[in-house]
């Protein structure tokens, strides 16, 4: 099923994990990408943030409709910019909006600063703030799908998200 799917999440939830896994355990029909890895560079500048994730959004979706042109779907792992302003971009892009799929990964909040600890990235972790639970609410209304990585093994987590793509 060729759709174009952004998988987002905090730092420390399994996003990168994930698209590693997907790198050497590949989804059959699928091209799997790292949100961060495109074609602008992220600024060291928090203020910059989110007008390069605007940027990256739209580069993403620029590939993501090459690989429907090749009877391919896409999967995003990332950050990237709340589902309304992507449908948005989409239809100003001449998109079909009906490819497009939402998911995002949470963590308990202690094992995911554990990880962002563990793996020497202790500057991502600042707490809960404001502003997720008005992007998880958006991602809620795009009907997007919910992933617990708390305690879950990769390959146990990975099948869950292949089931719900292939559906």
């Amino acid at each position: 099923m060729e759709n174009i799917v952004f998988i987002s999440g905090l730092s420390g939830t399994g996003k990168s994990t994930l698209k590693n896994y997907f790198d050497e355990n590949p989804i059959d029909g699928f091209l799997v990408y790292d949100f961060d890895k495109g074609k602008e560079k992220c600024p060291k500048d928090e203020n910059k943030h989110y007008e390069w994730r605007t940027k990256q959004t739209d580069y993403w979706l620029q590939v993501a409709d090459e690989n429907l042109k090749n009877s391919l779907g896409t999967v995003i792992f990332g950050l990237c910019r709340e589902p309304g302003y992507i449908i948005q971009s989409a239809i100003n892009n001449s998109l079909d909006v009906s490819k497009l799929k939402f998911a995002y990964l949470i963590t308990e909040s202690d094992e995911r600063k554990k990880r962002l600890f563990d793996r020497g990235t202790p500057h991502h972790w600042q707490g809960e703030k404001a502003w997720y639970k008005e992007f998880y609410q958006q991602l809620e209304d795009a009907g997007a799908k919910e992933f617990d990585s708390s305690n879950k093994k990769i390959d146990y987590l990975a099948e869950e998200i292949i089931k719900w793509l292939i559906k």
